[in-house]
């Protein structure tokens, strides 16, 4: 399923440039749900009153409930590739008018929300991740040594919640009295990420830490994150010890994995080139043995070099006809009323999608994945 593409988290790029996602959350139920799963919640009430203005305006081209149920209603660009300049512009207004009380309550809330963001930079880390069809989508590589998955059981999560992290701030503070009066300082800050890891920082987190402005420190997030202690079970790619430690965000608004002490979990960590320090975010196919039921069945195939068979989905204009071309002897689907698609059984080559009739070819390569997902935009 499509998420129109957003930031960049911790500096990795999560969209391929040919609209081929590559790594996210788990696919919902519904496009309405993607929206409330992983936007910031400011962004997911601005979302909730395009509904309004979608419904408001039942007999408009069909691709409008799509490019809504779909992307974020910021996006213009894509909408208006969907679209077209005029439609999009018409559209516009016709919401402004039909729901201006809706649009100004949560434009002031957004605003309001984002000022917060300025005033407190510790704070400014909104989650949001694009949806995967799942690990078939990104595969492990043995060759590539910043990335490992496995399933381990966790055994430390430290701080375990936000209210531990409150509470070893207050100690600091009862045992640092010459730094509360500068509470909220930088000299503040660098002292209690230091007192908060004891000895456990890095050589390079150290001296990151001592450079650090007030910006880089919150970008650095180092008062912001868990520590997460796991056993290794089974390995798959990255993860050869018996013993596997990275570190998580505090909360699921920074993308944060909620790991529990004593749970099983299929784990993708992945960590910054030159650095021994692992990351685990929730935008990731990390998740509880129980919800990983799939991911973990394909990879065991992969690992034993199984060759499972191939998928492709993808989002078109409704009702249009969808051409896979590449095989045996092409395909043909019809894109349903939310102008998705699926390609199922596939054989593991190089493919190109097309709309029905001509038009953009979209490669696609189920030769290095097992399973990927494209765009196919409105024919002009």
């Amino acid at each position: 399923m499509l998420r129109s593409p957003l930031a960049k988290v911790d500096g990795r790029n999560v969209l391929a440039n040919d609209m081929t996602l590559s790594a996210g959350v788990r696919p919902p139920t519904s496009p309405q749900a993607s929206c409330a799963e992983s936007l910031p919640i400011e962004s997911y009430r601005l979302a909730h009153s395009m509904r309004l203005i979608r419904s408001a305006l039942p007999n408009q081209r069909p691709s409008l409930a799509a490019s809504f149920a779909w992307f974020p209603p910021g996006n213009w660009k894509c909408i208006r590739r969907a679209n077209g300049r005029l439609f999009t512009t018409r559209l516009v207004a016709s919401a402004v008018l039909t729901n201006y009380a809706v649009i100004l309550r949560h434009l002031f809330q957004t605003v309001v929300a984002g000022l917060v963001l300025l005033l407190a930079p510790a704070l400014a880390h909104a989650c949001s991740c694009l949806e995967s069809m799942g690990i078939c989508q990104k595969p492990p590589d043995p060759s590539n040594a910043e990335r490992a998955v496995f399933i381990g059981i966790v055994r430390e999560v430290y701080p375990k919640s936000r209210e531990q992290m409150d509470q070893i701030q207050e100690e600091f503070r009862r045992l640092h009295p010459e730094l509360t009066s500068r509470a909220g300082s930088l000299e503040f800050r660098k002292e209690f990420v230091k007192y908060l890891w004891r000895g456990s920082l890095s050589q390079r987190e150290l001296e990151q830490l001592e450079a650090a402005g007030r910006r880089e420190l919150a970008q650095l997030m180092l008062d912001y994150r868990r520590r997460v202690r796991i056993h290794v079970v089974e390995n798959f790619s990255g993860a050869d010890g018996a013993e596997f430690e990275a570190y998580t965000p505090l909360d699921a608004a920074s993308c944060g994995v909620p790991f529990n002490e004593g749970e099983s979990y299929l784990v993708d960590a992945d960590r910054s080139a030159g650095d021994s320090g692992w990351r685990v975010f929730s935008c990731s196919r990390t998740e509880t043995l129980a919800k990983a039921t799939e991911d973990i069945e394909w990879l065991r195939a992969w690992k034993q070099g199984r060759s499972l068979a191939g998928r492709i989905q993808g989002v078109a204009e409704p009702g249009a006809r969808i051409h896979l071309l590449g095989g045996q002897r092409a395909l043909e689907t019809t894109a349903d009323n939310l102008g998705l698609f699926e390609f199922k059984n596939l054989d593991r080559r190089h493919y190109d999608v097309q709309r029905a009739g001509g038009g953009e070819r979209r490669p696609v390569d189920l030769v290095n994945a097992g399973c990927a997902q494209v765009f196919l935009p409105r024919k002009q």
